[in-house]
């Protein structure tokens, strides 16, 4: 079943300016401020161009082990979207790291 919590989103990136060649990583905490576990969350956001996004992980605060979403699933060219997200009360943490290349 649906939950009607509030999932609030905040992204944040580990480096002011990068370099081509150079990782980056992207952390995004949502936030489930209801009373109960919401189901069928919906997350996506759009990586500038040149990004390679290489692992995608989802640590909640209900499961020891992170779960991990495979790339060639959910990125399409610079937009990651992960459909059916089940967010427990508190903050998970999704995390993305990749590669910046220049495009020239």
């Amino acid at each position: 079943a649906s939950s009607a919590a509030s999932d609030v989103y905040k992204r944040q990136v580990d480096k002011s300016s990068i370099y081509s060649g150079e990782s980056l990583v992207y952390t995004f905490k949502i936030i489930n401020r209801g009373n109960e576990t919401a189901t069928n969350v919906a997350f996506s956001d759009i990586f500038p161009a040149g990004y390679k996004i290489e692992t995608i992980t989802l640590k909640t605060p209900d499961e020891p082990d992170p779960i991990i979403y495979d790339p060639t699933t959910y990125v399409n060219f610079t937009t990651l979207a992960i459909p059916n997200l089940v967010i427990p009360v508190g903050t998970s943490t999704l995390v993305v790291t990749g590669t910046y290349t220049t495009t020239t």
